[in-house]
Protein backbone atom coordinates (compact mmCIF):
# COMPACT_ATOMS: atom_id res chain seq x y z
CA UNK A 1 0.00 0.00 0.00
CA UNK A 2 0.82 3.73 -0.30
CA UNK A 3 0.13 7.00 0.86
CA UNK A 4 -2.99 8.11 2.37
CA UNK A 5 -2.51 11.76 3.37
CA UNK A 6 -4.48 13.83 1.06
CA UNK A 7 -7.02 14.86 3.69
CA UNK A 8 -4.32 15.65 6.30
CA UNK A 9 -3.12 19.43 6.93
CA UNK A 10 0.57 18.09 7.60
CA UNK A 11 1.40 15.88 4.94
CA UNK A 12 4.79 14.76 3.06
CA UNK A 13 5.69 18.11 1.63
CA UNK A 14 5.61 19.33 4.74
CA UNK A 15 7.53 16.82 6.41
CA UNK A 16 10.49 17.09 3.86
CA UNK A 17 10.32 20.92 4.74
CA UNK A 18 10.70 20.06 8.30
CA UNK A 19 13.61 17.46 7.73
CA UNK A 20 15.72 19.85 5.90
CA UNK A 21 15.32 22.38 8.09
CA UNK A 22 16.10 19.98 10.66
CA UNK A 23 19.43 18.63 9.14
CA UNK A 24 21.06 22.17 8.45
CA UNK A 25 24.10 22.39 10.07
CA UNK A 26 24.02 23.27 13.25
CA UNK A 27 20.07 24.07 13.44
CA UNK A 28 19.81 21.03 15.93
CA UNK A 29 22.81 19.24 15.32
CA UNK A 30 25.47 18.27 13.37
CA UNK A 31 24.30 15.56 11.12
CA UNK A 32 26.06 13.62 7.80
CA UNK A 33 23.99 10.58 7.69
CA UNK A 34 21.27 8.59 8.24
CA UNK A 35 21.53 5.07 10.39
CA UNK A 36 18.47 2.57 9.25
CA UNK A 37 17.50 0.23 11.52
CA UNK A 38 14.35 -2.09 9.69
CA UNK A 39 12.44 -4.92 11.33
CA UNK A 40 11.52 -6.91 8.26
CA UNK A 41 8.21 -9.66 8.02
CA UNK A 42 8.72 -12.25 5.80
CA UNK A 43 5.77 -14.22 4.92
CA UNK A 44 5.42 -16.87 2.65
CA UNK A 45 5.47 -15.19 -0.37
CA UNK A 46 8.72 -13.94 0.41
CA UNK A 47 8.56 -9.98 -0.41
CA UNK A 48 10.01 -8.67 2.53
CA UNK A 49 7.44 -6.49 4.71
CA UNK A 50 8.04 -3.14 7.36
CA UNK A 51 7.71 -4.38 11.27
CA UNK A 52 9.11 -1.10 12.25
CA UNK A 53 11.79 1.03 10.63
CA UNK A 54 14.04 3.85 12.90
CA UNK A 55 16.24 6.17 11.51
CA UNK A 56 18.57 7.98 12.98
CA UNK A 57 20.55 11.05 11.75
CA UNK A 58 24.06 10.52 13.06
CA UNK A 59 27.70 12.87 12.58
CA UNK A 60 29.15 9.46 10.48
CA UNK A 61 30.50 9.93 7.10
CA UNK A 62 27.73 9.03 4.56
CA UNK A 63 28.43 5.69 2.53
CA UNK A 64 30.88 5.86 -0.65
CA UNK A 65 28.51 4.41 -2.74
CA UNK A 66 24.85 6.01 -3.78
CA UNK A 67 23.04 2.46 -3.37
CA UNK A 68 23.80 1.39 0.25
CA UNK A 69 24.83 -2.33 1.31
CA UNK A 70 21.64 -3.80 3.59
CA UNK A 71 23.58 -6.17 6.46
CA UNK A 72 21.41 -8.59 8.24
CA UNK A 73 22.47 -8.51 11.98
CA UNK A 74 21.01 -12.09 11.78
CA UNK A 75 22.15 -14.64 10.57
CA UNK A 76 19.64 -16.88 9.35
CA UNK A 77 15.84 -15.39 9.76
CA UNK A 78 13.90 -15.81 13.02
CA UNK A 79 10.77 -18.25 13.25
CA UNK A 80 8.16 -15.85 14.72
CA UNK A 81 5.31 -18.43 14.23
CA UNK A 82 4.44 -20.83 10.98
CA UNK A 83 3.75 -18.03 8.62
CA UNK A 84 6.16 -15.56 9.66
CA UNK A 85 9.68 -14.88 9.40
CA UNK A 86 11.61 -12.13 10.85
CA UNK A 87 15.08 -10.49 9.89
CA UNK A 88 16.23 -6.99 11.19
CA UNK A 89 18.68 -4.73 8.69
CA UNK A 90 20.96 -2.28 9.76
CA UNK A 91 22.55 -0.23 7.14
CA UNK A 92 23.80 3.95 6.46
CA UNK A 93 22.56 6.36 3.74
CA UNK A 94 22.91 10.21 2.99
CA UNK A 95 21.30 12.79 4.48
CA UNK A 96 19.74 13.65 0.85
CA UNK A 97 19.24 10.00 -0.07
CA UNK A 98 16.17 9.89 2.78
CA UNK A 99 14.63 13.25 1.22
CA UNK A 100 14.92 11.46 -2.05
CA UNK A 101 13.19 8.51 -0.33
CA UNK A 102 10.22 10.30 1.25
CA UNK A 103 10.13 12.20 -2.36
CA UNK A 104 9.65 8.96 -4.23
CA UNK A 105 7.33 7.53 -1.66
CA UNK A 106 5.15 10.65 -1.87
CA UNK A 107 5.02 10.23 -5.96
CA UNK A 108 5.10 6.67 -6.54
CA UNK A 109 3.81 4.81 -2.92
CA UNK A 110 6.25 2.63 -2.87
CA UNK A 111 9.35 3.31 -0.04
CA UNK A 112 12.56 2.56 -0.47
CA UNK A 113 15.41 4.08 1.05
CA UNK A 114 17.94 1.46 0.49
CA UNK A 115 18.61 -0.98 -2.16
CA UNK A 116 14.74 -3.00 -2.21
CA UNK A 117 11.73 -2.09 -1.94
CA UNK A 118 9.84 -2.78 1.76
CA UNK A 119 6.31 -3.28 1.36
CA UNK A 120 4.10 -0.82 4.11
CA UNK A 121 0.90 -0.41 5.35
CA UNK A 122 -1.43 2.96 4.50
CA UNK A 123 1.43 5.49 5.91
CA UNK A 124 0.72 9.05 6.63
CA UNK A 125 3.06 11.91 7.94
CA UNK A 126 2.15 13.41 11.22
CA UNK A 127 3.29 16.51 12.41
CA UNK A 128 6.42 16.38 14.12
CA UNK A 129 7.13 15.07 17.81
CA UNK A 130 9.74 16.59 20.20
CA UNK A 131 10.81 13.02 23.06
CA UNK A 132 12.53 14.04 25.69
CA UNK A 133 15.44 11.91 27.69
CA UNK A 134 13.86 9.69 30.74
CA UNK A 135 14.27 11.74 33.63
CA UNK A 136 12.79 9.32 36.97
CA UNK A 137 10.20 8.48 34.59
CA UNK A 138 10.74 6.03 32.03
CA UNK A 139 9.32 7.74 28.30
CA UNK A 140 7.78 4.92 26.42
CA UNK A 141 9.25 6.55 23.20
CA UNK A 142 12.95 5.93 24.58
CA UNK A 143 12.18 2.25 24.26
CA UNK A 144 12.84 2.24 20.78
CA UNK A 145 14.68 5.61 20.02
CA UNK A 146 18.44 5.09 19.90
CA UNK A 147 20.89 6.53 22.95
CA UNK A 148 18.14 9.61 23.88
CA UNK A 149 19.89 9.98 26.82
CA UNK A 150 20.64 14.00 26.72
CA UNK A 151 18.61 17.26 25.28
CA UNK A 152 16.03 15.02 23.82
CA UNK A 153 15.16 14.14 20.03
CA UNK A 154 12.67 15.65 17.30
CA UNK A 155 10.77 13.05 16.07
CA UNK A 156 8.88 12.46 12.26
CA UNK A 157 7.14 9.78 11.54
CA UNK A 158 5.35 7.98 8.55
CA UNK A 159 2.18 6.46 10.77
CA UNK A 160 0.50 3.08 9.25
CA UNK A 161 -2.75 3.80 9.88
CA UNK A 162 -3.91 0.50 8.58
CA UNK A 163 -1.68 -1.95 10.57
CA UNK A 164 -2.09 -4.26 7.19
CA UNK A 165 1.11 -6.45 8.29
CA UNK A 166 1.27 -5.96 11.57
CA UNK A 167 -2.55 -6.67 12.85
CA UNK A 168 -1.53 -10.08 13.58
CA UNK A 169 0.58 -8.97 16.62
CA UNK A 170 -1.51 -7.03 18.13
CA UNK A 171 -4.38 -9.39 18.04
CA UNK A 172 -2.14 -11.78 19.98
CA UNK A 173 0.30 -10.08 22.37
CA UNK A 174 2.09 -13.33 22.74
CA UNK A 175 3.47 -13.09 19.31
CA UNK A 176 4.45 -9.02 19.83
CA UNK A 177 6.32 -10.32 23.20
CA UNK A 178 7.80 -13.39 21.38
CA UNK A 179 9.02 -10.72 18.85
CA UNK A 180 10.48 -8.53 21.37
CA UNK A 181 12.56 -11.25 22.20
CA UNK A 182 13.64 -12.11 18.82
CA UNK A 183 14.60 -8.49 18.34
CA UNK A 184 16.38 -7.96 21.62
CA UNK A 185 19.40 -10.23 20.83
CA UNK A 186 20.10 -8.13 17.93
CA UNK A 187 19.15 -4.21 18.39
CA UNK A 188 17.47 -2.62 21.70
CA UNK A 189 14.84 -2.01 19.87
CA UNK A 190 11.68 -3.12 22.62
CA UNK A 191 8.86 -2.92 20.05
CA UNK A 192 6.01 -4.49 22.89
CA UNK A 193 6.19 -1.24 25.27
CA UNK A 194 5.39 0.87 22.24
CA UNK A 195 3.03 -1.43 20.20
CA UNK A 196 0.77 1.58 18.27
CA UNK A 197 4.31 2.39 16.31
CA UNK A 198 4.38 -1.00 14.80
CA UNK A 199 4.19 -0.75 10.54
CA UNK A 200 5.55 2.92 10.97
CA UNK A 201 8.50 4.81 9.89
CA UNK A 202 10.55 6.94 12.75
CA UNK A 203 12.86 9.78 11.88
CA UNK A 204 14.77 10.47 14.84
CA UNK A 205 16.99 14.08 15.22
CA UNK A 206 18.89 14.46 18.28
CA UNK A 207 19.69 17.42 19.17
CA UNK A 208 23.60 17.93 20.02
CA UNK A 209 24.11 21.98 19.16
CA UNK A 210 23.64 22.24 22.94
CA UNK A 211 24.31 20.85 26.42
CA UNK A 212 22.63 22.09 29.64
CA UNK A 213 22.57 21.18 33.40
CA UNK A 214 20.02 22.10 35.49
CA UNK A 215 20.08 22.52 39.40
CA UNK A 216 18.11 23.58 42.32
CA UNK A 217 18.95 26.62 45.05
CA UNK A 218 18.33 26.17 49.08
CA UNK A 219 15.56 29.07 47.87
CA UNK A 220 13.86 26.68 45.29
CA UNK A 221 14.93 28.60 42.39
CA UNK A 222 15.93 26.44 39.46
CA UNK A 223 19.67 27.49 38.06
CA UNK A 224 20.00 26.13 34.22
CA UNK A 225 23.39 26.44 32.58
CA UNK A 226 24.21 26.14 28.66
CA UNK A 227 26.70 25.61 26.85
CA UNK A 228 26.81 25.23 22.71
CA UNK A 229 28.62 23.08 20.41
CA UNK A 230 32.62 23.87 19.90
CA UNK A 231 31.27 24.18 15.69
CA UNK A 232 28.50 26.30 16.48
CA UNK A 233 27.99 30.22 17.10
CA UNK A 234 25.97 30.91 20.15
CA UNK A 235 22.83 32.60 19.54
CA UNK A 236 19.92 33.55 21.48
CA UNK A 237 17.46 31.34 23.40
CA UNK A 238 14.47 31.23 25.60
CA UNK A 239 14.40 28.95 28.50
CA UNK A 240 10.90 28.18 30.61
CA UNK A 241 10.38 26.61 33.02
CA UNK A 242 6.76 25.86 35.22
CA UNK A 243 5.39 23.67 38.11
CA UNK A 244 2.56 22.52 36.60
CA UNK A 245 0.30 19.84 39.00
CA UNK A 246 -3.08 18.98 40.20
CA UNK A 247 -4.39 20.48 36.70
CA UNK A 248 -2.80 24.09 38.35
CA UNK A 249 0.10 26.18 37.28
CA UNK A 250 1.75 26.73 40.14
CA UNK A 251 4.99 28.40 39.14
CA UNK A 252 6.38 29.92 36.17
CA UNK A 253 9.31 31.95 35.05
CA UNK A 254 11.36 32.40 31.41
CA UNK A 255 14.80 34.42 30.44
CA UNK A 256 16.31 34.65 27.25
CA UNK A 257 20.27 33.96 27.32
CA UNK A 258 22.95 33.24 24.56
CA UNK A 259 25.21 30.98 26.84
CA UNK A 260 26.38 30.51 30.77
CA UNK A 261 23.52 30.42 33.41
CA UNK A 262 20.17 31.51 34.04
CA UNK A 263 18.29 31.55 37.16
CA UNK A 264 14.32 31.11 37.07
CA UNK A 265 12.34 31.84 40.24
CA UNK A 266 10.09 28.68 40.87
CA UNK A 267 9.86 28.99 44.81
CA UNK A 268 9.93 25.08 44.45
CA UNK A 269 12.59 23.75 46.58
CA UNK A 270 12.00 20.03 45.58
CA UNK A 271 12.04 20.42 42.09
CA UNK A 272 9.16 19.61 40.34
CA UNK A 273 9.84 21.79 37.21
CA UNK A 274 9.58 20.99 33.74
CA UNK A 275 11.67 23.19 31.43
CA UNK A 276 11.80 24.22 27.84
CA UNK A 277 14.85 25.61 25.52
CA UNK A 278 13.13 27.55 22.35
CA UNK A 279 15.40 28.71 19.40
CA UNK A 280 14.69 32.40 19.16
CA UNK A 281 16.17 32.39 15.78
CA UNK A 282 15.22 29.18 14.14
CA UNK A 283 12.57 29.00 15.58
CA UNK A 284 12.97 25.04 17.05
CA UNK A 285 12.85 23.63 19.98
CA UNK A 286 16.13 22.92 21.14
CA UNK A 287 15.19 20.85 24.71
CA UNK A 288 12.66 19.71 26.74
CA UNK A 289 12.49 18.00 29.96
CA UNK A 290 10.16 16.22 31.93
CA UNK A 291 9.18 16.45 35.52
CA UNK A 292 12.78 17.07 37.56
CA UNK A 293 13.27 16.82 41.25
CA UNK A 294 15.91 17.74 43.34
CA UNK A 295 17.27 15.88 46.51
CA UNK A 296 17.21 18.59 49.21
CA UNK A 297 17.11 15.59 52.01
CA UNK A 298 18.17 11.92 52.83
CA UNK A 299 16.93 9.21 55.43
CA UNK A 300 19.69 6.88 57.14
CA UNK A 301 18.95 4.08 58.57
CA UNK A 302 21.57 2.64 61.31
CA UNK A 303 21.92 -0.46 63.54
CA UNK A 304 24.69 -2.16 64.61
CA UNK A 305 25.87 -5.37 63.92
CA UNK A 306 28.87 -7.83 65.72
CA UNK A 307 29.58 -9.80 68.30
CA UNK A 308 27.95 -7.66 70.80
CA UNK A 309 24.37 -7.70 69.36
CA UNK A 310 21.84 -10.37 70.39
CA UNK A 311 19.99 -11.33 67.17
CA UNK A 312 16.58 -12.49 67.74
CA UNK A 313 14.32 -15.35 66.02
CA UNK A 314 10.99 -16.61 66.03
CA UNK A 315 9.98 -19.92 66.00
CA UNK A 316 6.99 -21.60 65.11
CA UNK A 317 5.77 -25.52 63.61
CA UNK A 318 4.68 -26.75 60.38
CA UNK A 319 4.56 -29.78 58.89
CA UNK A 320 5.88 -30.71 56.24
CA UNK A 321 4.65 -32.62 52.86
CA UNK A 322 5.61 -36.07 54.37
CA UNK A 323 2.99 -34.69 57.69
CA UNK A 324 6.01 -34.45 59.97
CA UNK A 325 6.33 -31.40 62.53
CA UNK A 326 9.73 -29.55 61.58
CA UNK A 327 10.65 -26.32 63.47
CA UNK A 328 10.19 -22.95 61.03
CA UNK A 329 12.93 -20.37 62.41
CA UNK A 330 12.81 -16.72 61.12
CA UNK A 331 15.81 -14.35 61.57
CA UNK A 332 14.01 -11.05 62.97
CA UNK A 333 15.54 -7.67 61.47
CA UNK A 334 16.41 -5.27 64.04
CA UNK A 335 13.90 -2.04 63.64
CA UNK A 336 15.08 0.73 61.81
CA UNK A 337 14.98 4.40 62.96
CA UNK A 338 15.83 7.01 60.24
CA UNK A 339 17.91 10.06 60.72
CA UNK A 340 16.91 12.85 58.60
CA UNK A 341 20.18 14.39 56.70
CA UNK A 342 19.32 17.55 55.07
CA UNK A 343 15.91 18.94 55.24
CA UNK A 344 12.77 18.47 53.38
CA UNK A 345 11.83 20.50 51.02
CA UNK A 346 8.60 22.96 52.18
CA UNK A 347 5.71 21.51 50.46
CA UNK A 348 2.90 22.30 52.63
CA UNK A 349 0.65 20.67 49.97
CA UNK A 350 2.03 17.21 51.04
CA UNK A 351 1.67 14.75 51.74
CA UNK A 352 -1.86 15.18 51.88
CA UNK A 353 -2.54 15.51 47.87
CA UNK A 354 -0.25 12.59 47.14
CA UNK A 355 -2.66 10.84 49.50
CA UNK A 356 -5.70 11.99 48.26
CA UNK A 357 -8.01 8.76 49.29
CA UNK A 358 -10.02 8.35 46.22
CA UNK A 359 -8.44 8.95 42.97
CA UNK A 360 -11.51 9.13 40.94
CA UNK A 361 -15.22 9.56 42.90
CA UNK A 362 -17.14 6.51 43.71
CA UNK A 363 -19.59 7.84 41.39
CA UNK A 364 -17.81 7.84 38.43
CA UNK A 365 -16.36 4.32 39.73
CA UNK A 366 -19.60 2.66 39.87
CA UNK A 367 -21.19 4.74 36.73
CA UNK A 368 -18.30 2.53 34.70
CA UNK A 369 -18.70 -0.46 36.95
CA UNK A 370 -14.89 -0.26 37.35
CA UNK A 371 -15.71 -0.31 41.32
CA UNK A 372 -19.13 -2.06 42.52
CA UNK A 373 -19.99 -3.53 45.96
CA UNK A 374 -23.13 -6.01 45.90
CA UNK A 375 -24.73 -8.05 48.97
CA UNK A 376 -23.78 -5.29 51.54
CA UNK A 377 -27.31 -4.35 52.22
CA UNK A 378 -30.27 -6.39 53.11
CA UNK A 379 -31.66 -6.07 49.86
CA UNK A 380 -31.07 -8.79 47.01
CA UNK A 381 -28.96 -7.48 44.57
CA UNK A 382 -28.74 -10.25 42.14
CA UNK A 383 -30.78 -8.45 39.56
CA UNK A 384 -28.73 -5.14 39.69
CA UNK A 385 -25.47 -7.51 39.37
CA UNK A 386 -27.11 -9.30 36.23
CA UNK A 387 -27.73 -6.32 34.62
CA UNK A 388 -24.29 -4.65 35.03
CA UNK A 389 -22.99 -7.77 33.85
CA UNK A 390 -24.82 -6.84 30.42
CA UNK A 391 -24.03 -3.38 31.05
CA UNK A 392 -20.62 -4.20 30.03
CA UNK A 393 -21.52 -6.56 27.37
CA UNK A 394 -22.88 -4.14 25.81
CA UNK A 395 -20.56 -1.18 26.02
CA UNK A 396 -17.20 -3.66 25.46
CA UNK A 397 -18.06 -6.43 24.18
CA UNK A 398 -17.70 -5.27 20.13
CA UNK A 399 -15.29 -7.74 19.64
CA UNK A 400 -15.69 -10.58 21.75
CA UNK A 401 -16.82 -11.73 25.23
CA UNK A 402 -15.03 -14.28 27.50
CA UNK A 403 -16.79 -15.58 30.57
CA UNK A 404 -14.18 -17.35 32.71
CA UNK A 405 -15.64 -19.27 36.04
CA UNK A 406 -14.91 -22.87 37.06
CA UNK A 407 -18.35 -22.75 38.13
CA UNK A 408 -20.40 -21.54 34.96
CA UNK A 409 -23.41 -23.69 34.16
CA UNK A 410 -26.20 -23.36 31.26
CA UNK A 411 -28.31 -20.81 33.16
CA UNK A 412 -25.25 -18.38 33.43
CA UNK A 413 -24.33 -18.60 30.44
CA UNK A 414 -28.23 -17.86 29.56
CA UNK A 415 -28.26 -14.99 31.69
CA UNK A 416 -25.34 -13.29 30.74
CA UNK A 417 -23.74 -13.92 26.82
CA UNK A 418 -26.89 -14.64 25.69
CA UNK A 419 -28.04 -10.91 26.06
CA UNK A 420 -24.99 -9.95 23.89
CA UNK A 421 -26.18 -7.16 21.31
CA UNK A 422 -23.63 -7.45 19.08
CA UNK A 423 -24.03 -9.31 15.60
CA UNK A 424 -22.01 -12.48 15.37
CA UNK A 425 -18.95 -11.77 17.57
CA UNK A 426 -17.40 -14.37 19.53
CA UNK A 427 -18.60 -15.28 22.81
CA UNK A 428 -16.59 -18.19 24.86
CA UNK A 429 -17.75 -19.76 28.05
CA UNK A 430 -14.91 -21.92 29.72
CA UNK A 431 -15.96 -23.97 32.84
CA UNK A 432 -14.64 -26.86 35.38
CA UNK A 433 -18.08 -28.04 35.80
CA UNK A 434 -17.97 -27.63 39.08
CA UNK A 435 -20.70 -27.42 41.66
CA UNK A 436 -21.52 -24.28 43.76
CA UNK A 437 -21.47 -24.82 47.56
CA UNK A 438 -24.82 -23.78 47.84
CA UNK A 439 -25.58 -26.86 45.56
CA UNK A 440 -27.93 -29.26 47.48
CA UNK A 441 -31.05 -30.43 44.57
CA UNK A 442 -31.08 -34.37 45.94
CA UNK A 443 -31.69 -35.23 42.58
CA UNK A 444 -28.97 -34.21 40.61
CA UNK A 445 -26.70 -35.27 43.73
CA UNK A 446 -28.20 -39.00 42.93
CA UNK A 447 -26.82 -37.85 39.43
CA UNK A 448 -23.52 -37.29 40.43
CA UNK A 449 -22.75 -40.67 41.88
CA UNK A 450 -20.67 -43.39 40.43
CA UNK A 451 -17.57 -42.93 39.07
CA UNK A 452 -16.18 -39.23 38.39
CA UNK A 453 -15.73 -39.28 34.74
CA UNK A 454 -19.48 -40.68 34.61
CA UNK A 455 -20.72 -38.20 36.73
CA UNK A 456 -19.39 -35.37 35.09
CA UNK A 457 -20.22 -36.98 31.12
CA UNK A 458 -23.87 -36.47 33.00
CA UNK A 459 -23.34 -33.11 34.01
CA UNK A 460 -22.04 -31.95 30.73
CA UNK A 461 -25.26 -33.49 29.02
CA UNK A 462 -27.55 -31.64 31.48
CA UNK A 463 -26.01 -28.61 30.36
CA UNK A 464 -25.84 -28.77 27.00
CA UNK A 465 -29.58 -30.23 26.85
CA UNK A 466 -30.46 -27.24 28.57
CA UNK A 467 -28.70 -24.43 26.42
CA UNK A 468 -30.24 -26.65 23.18
CA UNK A 469 -33.58 -26.23 24.86
CA UNK A 470 -33.17 -22.54 25.46
CA UNK A 471 -31.49 -21.35 22.38
CA UNK A 472 -33.98 -20.15 20.33
CA UNK A 473 -33.29 -18.90 17.03
CA UNK A 474 -29.39 -18.02 17.94
CA UNK A 475 -29.89 -15.24 15.76
CA UNK A 476 -26.32 -13.66 15.55
CA UNK A 477 -25.51 -15.82 18.46
CA UNK A 478 -21.61 -17.22 18.02
CA UNK A 479 -21.15 -19.13 21.16
CA UNK A 480 -18.69 -22.10 22.42
CA UNK A 481 -18.49 -23.23 25.68
CA UNK A 482 -15.90 -25.65 26.81
CA UNK A 483 -15.25 -27.62 29.92
CA UNK A 484 -11.80 -27.72 31.72
CA UNK A 485 -11.34 -31.66 32.99
CA UNK A 486 -9.20 -34.73 33.29
CA UNK A 487 -5.26 -33.68 32.84
CA UNK A 488 -5.44 -31.50 29.84
CA UNK A 489 -4.87 -27.46 30.60
CA UNK A 490 -4.65 -26.70 34.27
CA UNK A 491 -6.58 -25.73 37.57
CA UNK A 492 -8.60 -22.80 37.89
CA UNK A 493 -9.98 -20.62 40.73
CA UNK A 494 -10.49 -16.65 39.91
CA UNK A 495 -13.87 -15.72 37.91
CA UNK A 496 -13.29 -12.48 35.00
CA UNK A 497 -15.31 -11.55 32.68
CA UNK A 498 -12.97 -10.37 29.23
CA UNK A 499 -13.20 -8.03 26.40
CA UNK A 500 -10.79 -9.13 24.11
CA UNK A 501 -9.20 -6.19 21.65
CA UNK A 502 -7.92 -6.45 18.21
CA UNK A 503 -6.38 -2.76 17.84
CA UNK A 504 -5.74 -2.39 21.45
CA UNK A 505 -5.17 -4.59 25.08
CA UNK A 506 -8.17 -6.23 26.31
CA UNK A 507 -10.07 -5.03 29.44
CA UNK A 508 -11.40 -7.25 32.40
CA UNK A 509 -13.20 -7.48 35.21
CA UNK A 510 -13.01 -9.62 38.20
CA UNK A 511 -16.44 -11.10 38.92
CA UNK A 512 -15.48 -11.41 42.58
CA UNK A 513 -17.86 -14.25 42.69
CA UNK A 514 -18.95 -17.15 40.41
CA UNK A 515 -21.96 -15.83 37.87
CA UNK A 516 -24.58 -18.30 39.86
CA UNK A 517 -23.80 -16.22 43.11
CA UNK A 518 -23.54 -12.68 41.39
CA UNK A 519 -25.79 -10.30 43.90
CA UNK A 520 -26.52 -13.03 46.25
CA UNK A 521 -23.85 -12.43 49.15
CA UNK A 522 -20.92 -9.92 49.47
CA UNK A 523 -18.68 -9.46 46.45
CA UNK A 524 -16.83 -6.73 44.59
CA UNK A 525 -17.22 -6.20 40.58
CA UNK A 526 -13.49 -4.79 39.81
CA UNK A 527 -11.88 -3.50 37.00
CA UNK A 528 -8.36 -5.28 36.48
CA UNK A 529 -5.30 -3.28 35.66
CA UNK A 530 -4.11 -5.43 32.82
CA UNK A 531 -6.51 -7.23 30.77
CA UNK A 532 -4.26 -7.86 28.26
CA UNK A 533 -2.84 -10.62 30.77
CA UNK A 534 -5.73 -12.15 31.68
CA UNK A 535 -6.35 -12.32 28.25
CA UNK A 536 -3.63 -14.12 27.21
CA UNK A 537 -4.20 -16.48 30.16
CA UNK A 538 -7.61 -17.22 28.64
CA UNK A 539 -6.52 -18.21 25.63
CA UNK A 540 -3.53 -19.95 26.79
CA UNK A 541 -6.20 -22.44 28.63
CA UNK A 542 -8.59 -22.21 26.14
CA UNK A 543 -6.24 -23.23 23.29
CA UNK A 544 -5.50 -26.35 25.47
CA UNK A 545 -8.89 -27.64 25.50
CA UNK A 546 -9.48 -27.59 21.84
CA UNK A 547 -10.82 -30.89 21.52
CA UNK A 548 -13.84 -32.28 21.25
CA UNK A 549 -14.10 -34.23 24.51
CA UNK A 550 -13.97 -30.70 26.32
CA UNK A 551 -16.68 -29.29 24.60
CA UNK A 552 -19.97 -28.93 25.75
CA UNK A 553 -22.15 -26.65 23.34
CA UNK A 554 -21.80 -24.53 20.49
CA UNK A 555 -24.08 -22.61 18.15
CA UNK A 556 -23.55 -24.20 14.50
Amino acid sequence: MGRNDSALVWGIAEMVQELQKLIAHGVIGIYNSFEITEIIGFKRDNNPKNFLTVVVAEPAEPPTSDVSENYFLNESRLTLNADWKVGIVRYRISLQALVYALNGFSQTGEWKPGRAPLQVGALVAIPPQFVPADSFKENPWNRILKNNFFEGSHVLELFDTSKLYVRFLLEDSRLLTKLARLIGSYAPVAVDGLSDRLGNVLIQLPVTVISTATRGSPEGHYTVTLGWHPEVPSRPVRITAEIYEDSTVEAYDSAIINAGSVTLRLNSRGGGARTHIWDEHNLVLLGATPVTAFITSMALSMHAVGSGTEAHTREFQLPDNEGHIRIQSILLQPAERPHMIGSAPERPREPWRQSRVFKKSLVVLQTHKEFVQYGHAASDDRGKALEDIRWLIEKYGAEGVWLWDPYLQADDVLHTLFFCPHDGVELRALTAGEEPRSYNSKAEKSAKQGTPSTALQSWERKQALRLETAKGDCCGLRLEFRIRKGRAGWPFHDRFIIFPKKDGPAVAWSLGTSVNGLGKQHHILQKVSNGELIANAFRDLWNELDAIEHLVWKTL
